[in-house]
């Protein structure tokens, strides 16, 4: 059973059921699940409404970007096949299992994230933006690793090579960074 909301569409138990069958296809194992899956339309290749840091941190500072209680409302508004549902299912459960956030299917709250496909691959904002957010994932992005990737944008968190301190933590070989990759430059 699909339970349906305001044009769009909840987890159900069924999908969580789901969540512990889906295959290791859908469960990332391997660093390179992430490149070809960026665009070069959005900031980094996955950061959507932004066109430019000024001073990159690691994540939002302001509380009107933060979800109140660490909370984040949803629906989903694309017609995922149900073997999709459970893999969202599943990356919501990792939040869930590790975190302090919640995600909570969507009831009145004004500030919520739609899952969807648009077209531009997997992107999402960083931080609550207010009204509908969307955490784009287009054909190729159902992985838990991805959506959870994509689901720390959408909870406020940049990436963390983009830290103005990360210099003073990790050496990045240049050398090794493929023509024509979206990276960030050297700061």
């Amino acid at each position: 059973m699909i339970v349906t909301f305001q044009n769009g569409i909840y987890l159900t138990a069924e999908d969580f059921q789901n969540a512990f069958t889906i295959d290791n296809n859908h469960i990332d194992t391997s660093p390179d699940w992430i490149a070809p899956r960026q665009s070069s339309d959005v900031f980094e290749g996955d950061i959507s409404g932004v066109q430019s840091i000024q001073e990159l941190r690691n994540a939002i500072v302001g509380r009107n970007y933060r979800w109140p209680n660490a909370v984040i409302p949803y629906i989903i508004a694309a017609p995922f096949t149900i073997a999709e549902r459970g893999v969202i299912a599943r990356a919501l459960m990792e939040y869930h299992n590790r975190t302090c956030i919640r995600f909570v299917p969507r009831t009145i709250q004004p500030d919520y994230i739609v899952f969807r496909t648009t077209g531009s691959g997997c992107n999402s904002n960083v931080g609550r933006t207010g009204g509908a957010q969307t955490v784009s994932l287009d054909q190729g992005c159902v992985h838990v690793g991805l959506i959870i990737h994509e689901l720390m944008h959408a909870a406020g968190f940049y990436h963390e090579q983009a830290r103005t301190d990360r210099d003073d933590y990790v050496v990045i070989n240049w050398a090794n960074i493929q023509d024509g990759c979206i990276c960030t430059p050297k700061l």
